[in-house]
């Protein structure tokens, strides 16, 4: 995802790529101002809502097993905070942002107070 970098930061570029015979074809959609969702592609075979029925099954099993799950609560946080700061630079005209490693305590507690809001313009 990405700003169209012509001064519009509210225009939002979603670009991914799409399984086609034996090969693969690049598709994208433009949205203005913000997607109402994300597009779905015929690359994900197991369809809506399964990713999470997976992920509820995997915890489930790693409780009854007693051993940490795969995805806890920081893997679930990396994929969050990942967004976040696309957006912020995507809001700050691309500008590089730091992606924090918040397994470290010593960056948890510098981005504990962060509590950072787009301020979007009213459409």
């Amino acid at each position: 995802m990405e700003n169209l970098r012509q001064g519009d930061t509210r225009t939002l570029r979603v670009a991914w790529d799409v399984e086609e015979g034996e090969g693969w074809r690049r598709a994208e959609e433009v949205y203005l101002p913000w997607p109402p969702e994300f597009p779905a592609t015929d690359a994900d075979p197991m369809g809506d809502g399964v990713a999470e029925t997976l992920m509820l099954r995997d915890f489930a099993s790693a409780v009854r097993r007693e051993v940490v799950p795969d995805q806890d609560v920081y893997f679930g946080v990396e994929l969050s905070i990942t967004g976040i700061q696309a957006m912020r630079s995507s809001l700050a005209g691309s500008l590089p942002v730091e992606v924090p490693d918040l397994r470290r305590p010593d960056l948890r507690h510098a981005y504990a107070a962060d509590d950072w809001f787009p301020d979007l313009p009213e459409l």
